[in-house]
């Protein structure tokens, strides 16, 4: 169900207010780093805006209970997600993308 909420958030240009409504809705909240994780090293998943888009607004990594990954938590999760691509050869192209853009923050 995630995965679906957000291949068409990418195609219907949702913002993350709009996916976390639909992923209440589905009754799929909370979403964790590990969700994001397997959302983005799905090899449906091409375009990755939408999800590190609602990672920096609404996803819970602290047991403080405060939303949003910061930047470092999101280029972790990138780091990640990149280096376990290298496993998924559809994939090859996101971890280029994701590179040039870390390189150029």
């Amino acid at each position: 169900m995630l995965l679906v909420v957000f291949l068409s958030a990418d195609n219907l240009y949702l913002t993350h207010s709009a996916i976390r409504t639909k992923l209440e809705t589905l009754g799929v909240t909370p979403i964790t780093r590990r969700d994001l994780f397997n959302i983005l090293i799905n090899p449906f998943i091409e375009r990755y805006n939408p999800v590190i888009s609602f990672a920096r607004q609404e996803v819970v990594v602290n047991n403080d209970g405060l939303k949003g990954m910061n930047v470092g938590e999101i280029e972790s999760l990138v780091e990640e997600v990149a280096s376990r691509c290298l496993e998924i050869a559809c994939k090859v192209c996101f971890m280029k993308n994701q590179i040039s853009i870390s390189c150029s923050s």
